[in-house]
């Protein structure tokens, strides 16, 4: 009887342990299966994603399927990947999105004589193709797909001279006129500044300027003979103003007195200050008449007065 029911016991679980096996078996057919071509997952950088111009040493991210094990990145400017002008294969571990995965940024053309890779950057303003090769979990050599990313143009470079403007607006933009920088920052400009006798020992200031302006916050600077005169400006429509300037006694008595004016002009859109060139006056005698001569002084037009 212990036989027989030995014996039974075991024909009854025969069947079940038969289930066990193929089920079984089905598993590890389904982990081993090959995979097909491009079952390795691109991750990063996205397809046609376009990236700055800076980002020359690009992370390659792949999201490797069960039993995948990438080999190489490989990377060209053909999208038939014909001829590759760079590799990557110093992969490291990292975590995305998608769980764990393989990245990759060191872009090589070869190796020197020590068999180490030569490692060169991409280049900005150019379209790249890349794909992964790698072996399955069967050991067959398998490729990705192709994907293509944009590396951005460089932007136009600016001279010293744009970029000195540019500092000197953003940090003295409510003091200092530096050119195109602080016309952009206020959107005021002084195209031109010049004297004109008025009769006796009046002259009037004229200026010519660009941009909306509060007339009575601005004014001309006069230093010379008998001190610094601040003059008030008036406003003659279509950007022309002026001020009037009387020429002080002791300029009078002096022969080859010499002044120098400038004005300041106040933006109407931030109150930034905005300030002309210095202009200078030389007397010489009376104010009768006024000639000006074809000549600069410190590479500035200056008006003689006769």
């Amino acid at each position: 009887m212990p036989r027989a029911a030995t014996i039974t016991s075991t024909a009854g679980t025969a069947p079940a342990i038969r289930g066990f096996l193929v089920v079984l078996l089905a598993v590890v057919l389904v982990v081993t299966a090959p995979s097909g071509a491009g079952a390795m997952t691109l991750e990063a950088p996205r397809a046609n994603e376009r990236l700055d111009h800076l980002n020359v040493w690009p992370t390659f991210v792949v999201q490797p399927g069960p039993g995948e094990r990438p080999r190489w990145i490989l990377v060209g400017e053909r999208r038939d990947m014909a001829s590759p002008i760079r590799y990557c294969r110093a992969f490291h571990g990292q975590q995305s999105s998608q769980g764990w995965a393989w990245a990759c940024r060191s872009l090589a053309i070869g190796v020197d004589q020590f068999g180490r890779d030569v490692t060169r950057p991409l280049e900005a303003g150019k379209t790249y193709f890349w794909r992964v090769d790698y072996v399955d979990a069967d050991g067959a050599e398998r490729s990705s797909a192709v994907r293509p990313v944009v590396i951005n143009s460089r932007p136009q470079q600016q001279s010293i001279a744009q970029i000195s403007n540019d500092i000197m607006a953003s940090v003295h933009g409510s003091e200092t006129n530096q050119g195109a920088a602080l016309f952009r920052n206020s959107g005021v400009r002084v195209n031109s500044i010049r004297s004109r006798h008025m009769g006796g020992n009046r002259f009037r200031i004229e200026i010519r300027s660009q941009g909306p302006v509060r007339v009575a916050q601005s004014f001309v600077v006069v230093r010379g003979p008998g001190g610094t005169q601040r003059l008030p400006l008036r406003s003659h429509g279509g950007n022309r103003l002026s001020a009037t300037w009387t020429r002080p006694a002791a300029s009078v008595q002096r022969n080859g007195a010499t002044h120098r004016y400038q004005a300041t002009l106040v933006s109407n859109r931030n109150g930034a200050r905005v300030r002309s060139e210095v202009t200078t006056m030389v007397f010489r005698g009376n104010p009768v008449r006024v000639r000006t001569l074809g000549t600069r002084i410190n590479g500035r037009a200056n008006a003689y007065w006769y």
